[in-house]
């Protein structure tokens, strides 16, 4: 047996270098092969001395949150209020047409604890990371920790909203045909712990990322986007400290379409995924466990624009992802989305008490400017479980995240309502004030700790960017 693993680990570590050797021989063909047409000028240009330009950008954001009965239970007179600040400053360093260099230098922190260094959550970090290099007019290449946005935020984002926007280590390959637009990604998402028990677990673990993405260009009339990707996520076992049940050994597929477009007065916007592939481990010692993945998604957004009518916008949508129990002991199959990295803030409420697997909810609202520089807007969505008897993800400023306490086989999750009003001034400031509140629904209000009352937030937000 001890051969047979062995022999199965040196076969997976060779499938992964031939596969990195053939994506790496596969651009180095592309870049060469047009590379030759280039020399003459290539020549001319380094004879000429190119100036260095140094571009510096950036932002200061500090925002008001106040959680009024965040854990919705009768009679706790419970609350959460603070002042978070955020600060960032871009600097590019690009020489020429072909080549730069990208950091962002991220500060985040809550006000009053300057006077507690104990006590402190300030952070200051290196965001983001990056060198660029485009070697020929099809081709960008990207390489360090930089962000990943794709169509329409539904599955990768930078999540702007959040202290720390998402970024991911690795290389990013752009490039352009005569019909679309592609993009390669291959990021390393964590360098894993190796486990202390010795015989089944890999060596070097890791877990990675690797995304094909491309929008089509030259589309019918009524289409604005067409998006297609297809990313997958691999994961090594490992166990943490010898202690059962190990982390288990992922290969994850997921597969997504978006498109976008009008027909007379109405806009739509629909995206679609599925997710495939399995995952295995140990229970115990002795005891093995492997499941399939099966998640599926729909989100779906009709809207009427009026621009000539203080660019009022009317919309309607619906969001479906898949759920299940998912119990490893009873050999089910994983029927719950698994979420990736979407864009939080803008979706499933701006309270942003739930979050995306076994979820479903329909949305109405509006928003207008009556002067240019103003917008209003309202929301209301209404919330359930995709899966009764599956569980569900909260947001961990909300004391409602215990998942076990919900009641069992009861859907109802609640509504939300969401009033914002926006102004932005002058020399690149804006504020922002939001008043939402959330209904507990059955699931919560007749759990084993009742969530029976509302929960209100009150947020306010300055930014000035420069």
């Amino acid at each position: 047996m001890q051969e047979l693993r062995c022999s199965r680990y040196y076969i997976d570590m060779t499938a992964r270098v031939l596969f990195t050797i053939l994506v790496l021989s596969l651009f180095s063909f592309s870049v060469l092969a047009q590379t030759p047409r280039r020399v003459a000028q290539t020549k001319v240009e380094e004879e000429k001395p190119q100036e260095v330009d140094f571009i510096p950008t950036g932002e200061y954001r500090l925002r008001y949150r106040k959680f009024e009965n965040p854990s919705g239970v009768d009679g706790a007179n419970d609350e959460i209020a603070n002042f978070e600040a955020r600060g960032l400053i871009d600097f590019k360093v690009q020489k020429g047409e072909r080549i730069y260099s990208k950091a962002r230098l991220l500060y985040t922190g809550v006000l009053g604890q300057s006077q507690d260094p104990q006590q402190t959550t300030d952070a200051f970090l290196v965001n983001l990371f990056y060198g660029w290099w485009k070697p020929n007019d099809s081709l960008n290449i990207y390489f360090g920790r930089f962000e990943i946005n794709i169509s329409d935020e539904k599955f990768f984002a930078a999540n702007p909203y959040e202290q720390v926007p998402y970024v991911f280590d690795g290389t990013r390959f752009a490039f352009e045909t005569d019909f679309a637009f592609f993009d390669l990604y291959l990021v390393k998402l964590a360098e894993l712990k190796q486990g202390t028990v010795a015989g089944f677990l890999t060596n070097d673990p890791e877990s990675n990322l690797y995304i094909i993405n491309g929008d089509l260009k030259d589309l019918p009339e009524n289409l604005t986007r067409f998006n297609f990707h297809f990313a997958q996520f691999v994961r090594d076992e490992t166990i943490d400290n010898g202690v059962f049940p190990t982390s288990p050994k992922v290969n994850l597929q997921h597969l997504s379409i978006g498109f976008k477009g009008f027909i007379g007065i109405f806009n739509f916007d629909v995206a679609l995924a599925k997710q495939f592939g399995k995952q295995k481990g140990k229970i115990d010692a002795s005891t093995n466990f492997e499941q399939n993945f099966e998640g599926s998604l729909m989100d779906i957004e009709f809207s009427i624009p009026l621009p000539d009518l203080y660019n009022f916008n009317f919309w309607l949508g619906f969001h479906k992802d898949s759920g299940g129990e998912d119990s490893q002991l009873l050999g089910q199959n994983v029927s719950t989305y698994q979420s990736l990295y979407y864009n939080l803030h803008r979706n499933a409420g701006r309270m942003d008490v739930l979050r995306w697997g076994n979820l479903t909810y329909y949305r109405v609202g509006f928003q207008f400017s009556f002067y240019d520089s103003s917008l209003l807007g309202f929301e209301y969505l209404n919330f359930s479980k995709s899966n009764p008897g599956g569980g569900v993800n909260f947001d961990s400023n909300y004391n409602l995240a215990l998942g076990s306490t919900l009641k069992a086989d009861e859907g109802d999750l609640g509504s939300e309502f969401d009033l914002w009003f926006d102004q932005d001034y002058d020399y690149g400031f804006n504020s922002r004030i939001r008043l939402s509140a959330f209904l507990p629904g059955a699931a919560l209000k007749e759990a084993s700790t009742p969530a029976e009352n509302v929960i209100f937030q009150i947020f306010a937000s300055m930014l000035v960017k420069f």
